[in-house]
């Protein structure tokens, strides 16, 4: 089969590329929705601090293998080190921490209710991105048992 940018996945990148454009640009447009509480600003500066170094230590686990398809790259190797003993996927664990610390900073409701959907479609698109990784590396299957998706212990 031909490689191209459809069936490596491609329709996953411009979708979570347009879902997380929409929903940077909702919480800044409906902010100020609530008034100052005062966990308000902690949370939300811990949920993005928590954002930025699991995104970092996602990067630098994968090295050479990362890709923002769902698809493997060819001659990949599985990563199970680093921050891939915790989660499978802590890229999209950070993207998702991001959206809901985003319309925390902006006071949003409507900011803070669209991190579900970029939720929705992270688990989603994981869960493509692992039946790819099991077709591509069989030890994944084992690997999958032992490490919850994107909360330790739980999911």
């Amino acid at each position: 089969m031909e490689i191209t940018f459809i069936n490596r996945g491609g329709l996953w990148v411009i979708g979570q590329s347009l879902l997380l454009t929409v929903a940077a640009v909702v919480s800044v447009s409906f902010r100020d929705q609530f008034s100052p509480i005062s966990f308000q600003l902690p949370v939300a500066v811990a949920l993005f601090t928590l954002s930025a170094i699991t995104g970092v230590a996602g990067v630098v686990a994968l090295g050479k293998n990362r890709t923002a398809f769902p698809t493997p790259l060819p001659d990949s190797e599985l990563i199970s080190t680093g921050i891939y003993r915790v989660v499978r996927h802590p890229l999209y664990l950070s993207l998702m921490l991001w959206a809901i610390s985003w319309g925390l900073f902006w006071r949003s409701t409507v900011g803070i209710g669209f991190a579900v959907p970029v939720a929705i479609f992270f688990d989603l698109k994981a869960r493509d991105e692992e039946r790819r990784l099991r077709a591509n590396h069989p030890e994944y299957a084992d690997y999958a048992r032992h490490v919850r998706r994107f909360v330790p212990g739980v999911y």
